[in-house]
């Protein structure tokens, strides 16, 4: 069998970052001592662990150790409750559980197995290769640094239950080289990207002698139809959940729900106009994706409830493993907008993909309502308006903002678009956008230039969704733990509430702790953030704000601090650009355009993704903000042909652009300026290609 040593990155890794082996609260026994094997000679096997921890020892590369203890398992997640936080939060970590000795000698084959279950991979890209198994045959207990680990074939799979339920990982067949040996150990590898982790759960860990047998890739999952799951449904116990795990595939035909909140439940059919038939109950977002889309075509995994409420039965699957096969539009709009009075609206066939021109007067719209939910009535009837938004695929919770710049009150008429929907056989309009106030035009979007101003001068500004203003203050009254980014900001001249911070413009929200932590904003600093002027309740907010820096420091994806060129402390770009050729480093930076296939001037860059591009594009730029948009402050990277450029081209890639990404690389001329060519790591959105032993620092 091929050796595919992982020796090399083992030593890199220890000689940045590797601590000494930590133990477990327990003692190390030898796994003979343990209940489960008490007859056996020292490391002999067969061994079973039921809970992977007597005798199993941590080994943390990060800070922070992933790993951790439950009643009858062991489990590594980067969200937990950190000591000293009060509540739980994502970090970037990494480290393995590391079995006992074992004494395979007299064997010619060795197999492992184990109960175990992979959760939440849709918050994380590329989760599958965070999840690894190693084995050693030189490692003594303490030579972890130039201890030679070997991966297993390994396959990791999502758990295809709803619930914390473990399967089984089938057997699995260690390398030849651990058998027949005195001395052999197995060890769980486990990482989590910084703002996003899986939970991987170990359960009945048994070492033996033998071939293993093929087991299936995906346990349990059925695949069936929209149609078939709410019979199986149906044919469910009130209120029961279904034993087996199935996998669902259709489209989605109405979304509900908070997406602001990261939970949403979706309503999904066998075709895209087959109405309401199945429903999903999401509570995390899959990375990436900011919203689920009417009409986006999604694979779910996970056990079937029937859900009886009132009398009326619903078919739904809870919290279920979520993949996007084709993205829809929201409300996917085709042909054309038909105009109607509100009785042929409630006569229509509900359908996401043809949109009606309503008119009417608004009524029963409640103080404060943030979403837009409300009655219109005109002389031939009335519908209920299931949230309204300032533009077509517009923000939600945004419908404060626009009733106070529109004047939209009960009492006043507009017109709207949407599709006809219903909820609990309740004919809704649903993913309607503002068109105007009585024939005045609607929509927002950005316009003009940032104006620098005071905080007295932002609280006597009009309320805008397109004026956008810069303002600098101290933090005030800002709550430990907080998600959004929610306080007041002060200076000389007064006072204004910040309605949630978000790192750039654009940004994800619910990740203030994030950027509070890499940026250390808290109670007492002075910071700049740009916002619109808003309020809620006659209190005036900054809304829509995103971070550009602390007391000077560059913001909003700004430079860090000057580096050395190592991994742990690289270079800023403008480090890279004074440097121009000064050998080999790792660089840091946000990646913001590209120079397109076939041109040889910086010049002729664009700042987007590439996906319109006829050819991939051969290279990136990065620059100290993910907002910058003039080359003299840009680094072109040269993307190899291979991993390199097939992770990272933007063309087929389009979600890098904004990213923050580490490079080690040649720093060099490319396209007549300072550059990076011959790349031999990189690292961004939770990917990674290369090696990074090479560039730990500069010569």
């Amino acid at each position: 069998m091929k050796k595919l040593f992982y020796s090399l990155f083992v030593l890199a890794m220890t000689a940045m970052t590797f601590t000494g082996c930590e133990d477990v609260p327990a003692p190390y026994d030898d796994p003979n001592n343990s209940s489960d094997n008490s007859d056996k000679i020292e490391g002999a096997i067969p061994y079973t662990s039921l809970n992977l921890y007597t005798g199993w020892t941590l080994h943390k590369i990060s800070a922070d150790e992933p790993w951790s203890k439950g009643n009858s398992y062991t489990q590594a997640t980067g969200y937990q409750k950190w000591e000293g936080a009060d509540q739980k939060s994502n970090r970037a970590v990494e480290g393995y559980l590391i079995s006992p000795k074992f004494n395979t000698l007299g064997s010619e084959h060795v197999k492992i197995s184990f109960d175990h279950t992979i959760r939440y991979t849709n918050n994380v890209s590329g989760w599958a290769d965070f999840h690894k198994i190693f084995v050693s045959t030189n490692y003594d207990g303490n030579n972890f640094d130039n201890a030679i680990w070997q991966e297993v074939n390994f396959k990791p799979v999502a758990s295809p239950y709803s619930d914390w339920t473990l399967y089984t990982s089938g057997e699995i067949q260690l390398p030849e080289e651990v058998a027949d040996k005195e001395n052999v150990y197995v060890a769980f590898w486990f990482k989590a990207p910084e703002n996003a982790s899986t939970t991987w759960e170990l359960q009945n860990f048994k070492i033996e002698a033998g071939i293993a047998e093929e087991s299936p890739e995906n346990p349990a999952a059925k695949e069936i139809t929209c149609a078939e799951a709410i019979e199986l449904t149906n044919a469910l116990d009130d209120n029961a959940t279904s034993a087996e795990a199935y996998v669902v595939t259709g489209y989605i035909t109405q979304v509900v729900g908070d997406v602001s909140s990261g939970q949403q439940s979706f309503w999904m059919a066998d075709n895209k106009d087959g109405g309401k038939m199945f429903e999903a109950y999401y509570a995390n977002l899959p990375e990436g994706v900011s919203e689920f889309k009417n009409g986006s075509k999604v694979k779910i995994t996970g056990n079937l409830t029937k859900y009886v409420k009132d009398g009326k039965v619903t078919a739904e699957m809870k919290n279920p493993t979520v993949e996007i096969l084709e993205a829809g539009e929201s409300g996917g709009e085709s042909g054309e907008i038909k105009t109607v009075t509100i009785a042929e609206f409630n006569a229509a066939s509900e359908s996401t993909s043809v949109w009606y021109k309503i008119s009417g007067t608004v009524k029963n719209l409640k103080d404060g309502d943030l979403y837009g939910n409300f009655d219109l009535e005109d002389n031939t009837g009335s519908v209920y308006v299931y949230g309204l938004l300032s533009e077509k695929g517009g923000e939600k919770k945004q419908f404060q903002t626009l009733a106070s710049e529109k004047g939209i009150k009960n009492g006043v008429k507009i017109t709207i678009i949407g599709n006809r929907g219903s909820y609990n056989d309740k004919i809704e309009v649903t993913n309607a956008y503002f068109v105007s106030v009585d024939g005045e035009g609607g929509g927002s979007g950005e316009s003009g230039e940032i104006k620098t101003v005071t905080i007295a001068e932002f609280n006597a500004a009009t309320e805008s969704t397109t004026d956008w203003y810069k303002l600098s203050g101290t933090v005030k009254n800002l709550k430990d733990g907080d998600q959004y980014g929610n306080f007041d900001l002060e200076d000389n001249t007064g006072s204004v509430y910040v309605y949630g911070l978000l790192s750039e413009k654009g940004g994800e929200k619910k990740q203030f702790q994030t950027l509070a932590a890499a940026k250390g904003i808290k109670n007492g600093v002075k910071i700049t953030i740009i916002g619109n002027r808003g309020s809620y309740n006659g209190k005036i907010e900054v809304m829509n704000a995103y971070f550009v820096s602390v007391d000077g420091e560059g913001g909003g994806g700004g430079d860090t601090p000057q580096g050395t060129g190592t991994y742990d402390s690289p270079l800023t770009v403008t480090q890279a650009i004074a440097l121009a050729e000064a050998d080999a480093a790792w660089v840091k930076g946000f990646i913001v355009g590209y120079v397109p296939y076939g041109e040889s001037k910086l010049e002729n860059a664009k700042f987007s993704s590439g996906e319109n591009e006829e050819k991939v594009p051969t290279n990136y730029l990065i620059a100290a903000s993910s907002g910058e948009k003039s080359v003299s402050n840009c680094i072109p990277v040269q993307l190899n042909k291979g991993d390199f450029r097939d992770t990272f081209n933007l063309k087929e890639n389009a979600d890098m652009l904004g990213k923050q990404v580490i490079i080690a690389g040649q720093l060099t001329t490319y396209f007549s300026v300072p550059g990076i060519k011959s790349p031999t790591y990189m690292e961004a959105n939770g990917k990674s290609v290369g090696n990074k032993v090479k560039y730990r620092k500069r010569r």
